[in-house]
């Protein structure tokens, strides 16, 4: 290939495993900042002692956004990942040009 020649490559399969966990561990890192947002948000209003028990609830469901997140991130990184290959074999995949 000469220089300033473009190539062109069209992508029409991606591994799901991969993409999967690459999504869920991007998802994972966003849901440690909306977890310590939520846990730092829920900890500053005020507590009832009738309410304590929902209270340290919203806490815990907070320390466990990231995971959360990161398990709803992998789902649906392999439901995307499946329907972008089934729709690459019909439509012809993405062109990239380098």
């Amino acid at each position: 290939m000469e220089e300033g020649e473009v190539q062109e490559v069209s992508v029409k399969k991606i591994g799901v495993l991969f993409a999967a966990v690459f999504i869920g561990i991007i998802s994972f890192v966003f849901g440690i900042f909306i977890g310590v947002a939520l846990y730092f948000g829920i900890s500053l209003v005020p507590v009832y002692p009738r309410f304590q028990t929902y209270y340290d609830l919203g806490k815990n469901v907070a320390l466990l956004f990231p995971v959360i997140s990161g398990a709803i991130g992998f789902f649906i990184g392999i439901v995307s990942v499946l329907m972008y290959n089934l729709f690459a074999r019909i439509l012809g995949g993405i062109k990239l040009y380098s």
